[in-house]
């Protein structure tokens, strides 16, 4: 019996621990999210992830762009 109750008291203290866990982690998605929507005026995960695509998008054809400029000058320069 007394095993049983020690045991009870561990599951008890972990879910304790969990249940802050879960308040800590939270409080830090409500400031993301709040930081995400005065900065880049975005309200949603859903918002979020569609500047990420976009922003990417953006970035890979100015890879593109860069790659093939720096491939034109090394024609011209003939390095």
């Amino acid at each position: 019996m007394e095993a049983m109750i020690k045991d009870l008291s561990e599951l008890k203290k972990g879910i304790d621990s969990a249940k802050t866990n879960i308040a800590k982690l939270d409080g830090r998605e409500q400031e993301t999210l709040t930081q995400l929507k005065n900065t880049y005026k975005l309200s949603s995960m859903e918002q979020v992830k569609k500047e990420i695509a976009k922003l990417t998008k953006e970035e890979n054809t100015i890879t593109m762009v860069i790659q093939e400029d720096y491939k034109s000058l090394r024609e011209i320069a003939e390095w």
